[in-house]
């Protein structure tokens, strides 16, 4: 009889161990990150509807911290996904006054994991960097990811480390570089026209 009152005992505190490990496992799921400032910063990650957004705003925010050396708290900007923006040609639109970023669903559902990334760096370029348009070009090539249309893909993939140290701190040189010593590039189609908010 001890020897079956110890058993069910045994298996009611393991029961009671597992609920009390998934409690904590839950509640440290969508902890705060600390700030070098020492504030709580949750990932925007957090507000968004749609999942796979989180791994791209995720990574711009660790890049922030590897070249800003701060997390962003940015929980007041909201990724919303719409079915038209103001023009046919718009994928992306960011209101500045708002905090609020628009993405063409229709575009995102069928967008390449790199279209996907170049698409939210660069508003979030506009709404967190506060960075405007830069048109300019090495050998046919944009030089930033902040470039009105949004074609380059194939450069931001093959180059994304220097166009992301361009984007977090304005420093042209090292892409400049990359392209300077590209034969000149085939012509590139603009399919999709990105035009950021606070130019509509």
């Amino acid at each position: 009889m001890i020897g079956k009152f110890r058993l069910i005992y045994n298996r009611s505190m393991l029961k009671l161990l597992a609920l009390f490990s998934l409690a904590i496992l839950i509640s440290c799921e969508n902890a705060p990150r600390e700030t070098s400032t020492g504030q709580s910063s949750r990932s925007i990650a957090s507000t968004l509807k749609f999942q796979d957004k989180a791994e791209y705003i995720d990574s711009f925010n660790r890049y922030h911290y590897q070249y800003k050396g701060r997390y962003l708290d940015i929980d007041a900007i909201t990724v919303t996904m719409v079915d038209k923006l103001y023009t046919d040609t718009m994928i992306g639109y960011c209101d500045r006054d708002k905090g609020e970023i628009l993405l063409l669903e229709s575009y995102w559902n069928y967008a390449s994991h790199i279209e996907k990334e170049a698409l939210i760096y660069h508003e979030l370029g506009h709404c967190v960097l506060d960075r405007e348009h830069l048109s300019g070009k090495l050998n046919s090539v944009a030089v930033s990811y902040m470039f009105p249309n949004i074609t380059y893909y194939s450069y931001y993939d093959a180059y994304q480390s220097a166009y992301v140290e361009e984007l977090f701190t304005n420093n042209l040189t090292p892409i400049k570089k990359i392209l300077s010593n590209l034969s000149t590039a085939s012509s590139i189609v603009d399919e999709k026209i990105h035009t950021c908010g606070n130019e509509h």
